[in-house]
């Protein structure tokens, strides 16, 4: 229970909250600038486009996870997985010839049956890392199954708005971004659930004691992030019009490192999805400049992985002040 008061402490949570912000905000400032400088075509409106476009893939699947964190679980390391087979998914129902909505829902039940069966197994006890893993690996190979290995074709235009509309010049992505990360704001603020999953990541005996089913919590918090994977799936494919196994390469990383980046704790119980959301920006912006720059994948991990240690160890830092 001290560790709930300590996380609803008004003047502590603001404090925390306007530090990070004002850190994750700095960080991309600084790569817009570097890559301004140095890389022509960094700050070119194709680019920023570009930017903004992979900061809202990433930035669904790590507000979905950010769930996963804040109820203890630490992370799931199948969303990659998912979103390949949910794009695959969604391609082939387009190319079958279904509608829109038939295609859409399919995919998201498919993902929200996934989400459960891990979640089911890690509230049952089991590790969710080894868990998500084993599920991520039979996921891929399923994904590999049912294509072939080729790249399945969506032949056909009914959601090429998701993919290319821009309402106020803005990609319709980035605005689902948007939308997602307000709603599971009030979610985790206002709701009885949002308060029970930090609850039970804080302090899973004192939620057991508070009558809450801890089990319950955890596989719905695996839900809202292998349906959030699968939503980055149908969005990639009404972007691209296809569909292959070699889509969201390093997904898993890039989604891992939003959620550390953006402050959330990783034993669960403190954190948001706004940070995740400006940690996906963080991760979005410093991986194009990377690509832009031509720096080899190894440098790249070197570089996304430092930023994250750093992030954490900036948070437990901020925490360990506020506990003496």
């Amino acid at each position: 229970m001290a560790t709930m008061v300590q996380e609803s402490s008004p003047g502590f949570t603001m404090n925390r909250t306007r530090w990070f912000n004002l850190a994750l905000l700095a960080i991309v400032i600084v790569v817009l600038v570097l890559g301004g400088i140095t890389q022509p075509q960094f700050l070119t409106p194709d680019n920023f486009i570009a930017i903004v476009r992979a900061a809202a893939l990433i930035g669904i699947a790590a507000i979905g996870m950010t769930f996963i964190t804040l109820s203890g679980s630490f992370v799931s390391l199948s969303t990659q997985q998912t979103a390949i087979l949910s794009a695959i998914l969604f391609a082939m129902a387009l190319g079958a010839g279904w509608s829109l909505v038939p295609a859409v829902l399919v995919v998201l039940v498919a993902a929200l049956v996934l989400g459960a069966v891990q979640g089911a197994f890690v509230a049952l006890g089991l590790n969710s890392i080894i868990t998500t893993l084993g599920a991520g690996a039979a996921i891929f190979g399923i994904a590999n199954v049912i294509t072939d290995n080729r790249t399945v074709q969506a032949r056909s235009d009914v959601a090429d708005f998701l993919g290319t509309a821009r309402p106020l010049g803005v990609p319709i992505q980035v605005w689902i971004f948007v939308i997602l990360t307000a709603i599971t704001m009030v979610v985790l603020y206002k709701t009885t659930f949002g308060r029970m999953v930090k609850l039970v990541g804080s302090n899973r005996d004192t939620a057991r004691a508070s009558g809450i089913r801890v089990g319950r919590i955890i596989l719905w918090s695996f839900v809202i992030a292998s349906v959030f994977a699968a939503l980055c799936g149908i969005l990639l494919v009404a972007q691209v019009g296809q569909a292959k196994v070699l889509n969201f390469q390093g997904f898993n990383i890039q989604v891992v490192a939003a959620v550390l980046v953006g402050g959330t704790a990783i034993q669960g119980g403190a954190g948001s999805t706004l940070r995740t959301a400006l940690g996906a920006i963080v991760i979005a912006t410093l991986e194009n400049y990377m690509l832009q720059a031509q720096y080899e994948e190894g440098t790249r991990l070197v570089i996304t992985g430092a930023v994250v240690g750093i992030a954490v160890i900036a948070f437990h830092w901020v925490q360990s002040r506020r506990a003496r």
